[in-house]
């Protein structure tokens, strides 16, 4: 029997398997002494492990079929055991230690994952990975030390709860740097960016569940992270400049794979804006709808060209709304957002849930507004505003009732969180980035605006070396063609082919080759 027989199969069996421990530990957490260590799930925990084991069966069986023929088929499934064991133990380790080592597995696993297909551009990708990623292993490495040799193998079966003082705000930061590396925060996207030459199924692994581990990792060592200001203000300070950088990138790209490895980004950067203000239940749910949503997505990116090019051949009809129609296309579906949440701060709101409530409300409005156009029936258009302003309000209620069922697995914000004065430089931040958007696409903003958008969305982001250069040719063909070129005038532009994608092929949409 080889890798490719067994490890789906194993994979299966692992998620029925946390699946029934994750029952188990709903009621009471459950435990696994190994020597001085251990493993402990708790109810946050067996979430993660549920959504590690379910991604990682579900990319198996995918692969199974996807890469059949391919040299490097083995090789995948023995990686993809590596990265989704080790990230099992990451979310259940019950000391400081263990977690160290089972992170420093993930990253070899996901090194290898990336260079998989051998090509120039994967190897390229592979190693500023192992770069970019070292960085992050070796802060972790360093804040455990510092962390043992102050109050030793710290446990995590529980809150942290640490005697003394110690080098809590450098432990803090060096947690941070290597949160930031694993979850691809700016400056450090370019890693997962680069991750567009992996098949399809690599793609998946890694957008769905190891970049979730920077998060993860935070919400586990809370204790040292959110012990100190500093520390939680330069997190909040890298998931804004990430949701900023990474949106943008996700408006400018063109292939499937890498918009949605920016948008990956962009969802990255929000998380680590929850975790900073303290709504960890809201974190957390939203890693495993992201996980869930984007290993959907990056499996059935094989069919987004063939939906695109169809809906370009054959466009729906616009009928464009009246007046009062987007209008209330605003008001509606914000408002039965924004109310469950005013309501819930009679309770005391943190500055996360106002955040939450705040996206929640835009992401109904984007989702009602454009479905206006769809049909002229009111009664239609009714539905759909209800419909979208009931969504964002039934998964702003279920955040909550998250947030209740985890609060004995969680960790206390603390008064180290961000407050909410900092929703204003996010909405800045937010409201800056919609206009340099809409100001370029639209050509209303100036050179300065123009130039800020392309340094951050155009530079060349795609990993491994550019096309070779052509030959020169002899001087007597220069001048012949230059003189044909100027009696003919300028070639005629021709139109670039869109290539469409495979499933398990290896280069993006719209790759060079």
């Amino acid at each position: 029997m080889t890798w490719t027989d067994l490890v789906p199969r194993a994979m299966a069996v692992a998620a029925v398997l946390a699946a029934g421990t994750a029952v188990a530990a709903w009621s009471r957490p459950v435990s696994v002494g190994l020597g001085p260590t251990g493993l402990w799930m708790d109810r946050a925990s067996s979430l993660v492990v549920l959504l590690v084991t379910g991604v990682g069966a579900t990319v198996a069986s995918f692969a199974r079929r996807a890469l059949r023929g391919e040299p490097y088929r083995q090789r995948f499934f023995g990686l993809a055991a590596l990265v989704t064991l080790a990230s099992v133990v990451l979310a259940t380790a019950a000391t400081i230690t263990l977690l160290t080592a089972s992170w420093l597995a993930v990253s070899a696993g996901v090194v290898g994952l990336i260079g998989l297909t051998g090509t120039p551009e994967a190897r390229s990708a592979a190693r500023r990975a192992r770069r970019i990623l070292a960085v992050g292993d070796l802060a972790l490495v360093a804040a455990t030390v510092l962390v043992v040799a102050a109050w030793g193998d710290v446990s995590l079966q529980g809150p942290i709860a640490l005697e003394g003082r110690g080098p809590l705000t450098l432990v803090g930061a060096l947690i941070v740097v290597a949160a930031a590396t694993r979850s691809a925060q700016v400056p450090a996207h370019g890693w997962l960016i680069g991750t567009v030459w992996a098949p399809t199924p690599v793609s998946a692994l890694l957008h769905a569940g190891v970049v979730n581990a920077g998060g993860i990792l935070v919400i586990r060592l809370w204790g040292l992270v959110g012990a100190t200001a500093l520390v939680t203000h330069l997190l909040l300070a890298l998931g804004t400049a990430t949701l900023v950088v990474g949106t943008l990138q996700a408006r400018a790209r063109s292939d499937v794979k890498g918009s949605l490895a920016a948008s990956t980004v962009a969802q990255m950067g929000f998380m680590t804006l929850t975790v900073a203000l303290g709504a960890h239940a809201a974190a957390l749910l939203h890693l495993v709808a992201h996980g869930l949503f984007k290993a959907s997505l990056f499996l059935g990116s094989g069919s987004g060209v063939s939906v695109a090019r169809r809906a370009r051949q054959h466009p729906r009809m616009v009928a464009q709304p009246a007046r009062a129609w987007r209008a209330a296309a605003v008001a509606v579906p914000a408002t039965m957002v924004v109310a469950p949440a005013a309501l819930e701060a009679r309770h005391g709101l943190l500055a996360g849930d106002a955040l939450l409530a705040a996206v929640l409300a835009a992401a109904a409005v984007a989702v009602a507004r454009p479905a206006l156009h769809r049909t002229r029936s009111a009664g239609t258009r009714a539905l759909v505003l209800v419909g979208a302003g009931g969504l964002g309000a039934a998964y702003l209620l279920g955040a909550h009732a998250v947030d209740e069922a985890l609060a004995s697995a969680l960790p206390v914000p603390g008064t180290m969180a961000p407050g909410a004065a900092w929703l204003v430089a996010v909405a800045a931040a937010a409201g800056a980035t919609a206009a340099v958007v809409r100001g370029v696409g639209g050509r209303r903003l100036g050179s300065v605006h123009a130039s800020l958008y392309g340094a951050l969305v155009l530079p060349r982001i795609a990993e491994g070396p550019g096309p070779a250069p052509r030959p020169p040719a002899p001087a007597g063909h220069l001048a012949a063609t230059a003189t044909a070129t100027a009696t003919a005038g300028p070639e005629p532009t021709r139109p670039v082919p869109v290539r469409s994608i495979d499933p398990s092929s290896p280069e993006p949409v719209g790759a060079q080759p």
